[in-house]
């Protein structure tokens, strides 16, 4: 536990530096009433949530819903809301602390579309998928039955800058990343 823990500090700090902002919680049960603080402050009123939200025991949250949030789950409803959505919520396979990066893995188009095109982002990561570098990522998915035909590394929200040297953050994907770690034993977020 002591690595897991050394491992998190590390994230966070990278992941911050990326313009993240990273949460810890002991399990989903004290998270979110809190992400649904968090959400409900930033304007938040339509969430896409493809396939993980129907496996998260105690799914659907009422701390979600009672806000005025509106969720859509389904895979046929996040292709079509995921436009439109004020936050999607995704579940990377793992974190890397040594970039403060997510790995998602997603061939389901849904689960793309919700962690690129909603201008806020959460991802929910169990710590016990925290590895410490990209050598241990590609070692992980060396270990997978087949090589996923769509992966991709997120290393805080979309950024680019202009000739003039703007930064900007939202132009080409999500203007806002929120990762929210889980400790409690046994969770694995990711569907993959």
């Amino acid at each position: 536990m002591e690595q897991q823990e050394r491992l998190f500090w590390q994230f966070k700090k990278k992941a911050e530096l990326l313009s993240a902002q990273v949460l810890r919680f002991p399990d989903l049960k004290p998270g979110w009433p809190i992400l649904a603080e968090i959400l409900a402050g930033k304007g938040v009123k339509r969430v896409v949530c493809p396939v993980l939200c129907n496996q998260i025991k105690g799914w659907p949250s009422p701390e979600l819903t009672a806000g005025g949030l509106t969720v859509f789950f389904r895979e046929e409803e996040v292709l079509e809301q995921a436009a439109q959505a004020d936050a999607g919520i995704i579940g990377p396979a793992l974190a890397v602390a040594e970039t403060g990066s997510l790995l998602q893995i997603a061939e389901d188009v849904s689960r793309r579309l919700a962690g690129m095109l909603p201008p806020i982002v959460v991802a929910l990561v169990s710590t016990r998928q925290l590895v410490a570098n990209l050598e241990e990522a590609f070692s992980y998915l060396e270990q997978l039955p087949q090589i996923p035909g769509y992966l991709s590394f997120i290393s805080g929200p979309s950024r680019t800058a202009d000739i003039e040297r703007t930064l900007t953050l939202g132009v080409h994907g999500p203007r806002e990343l929120i990762i929210a770690f889980l400790d409690e034993a046994g969770v694995q977020i990711a569907g993959v």
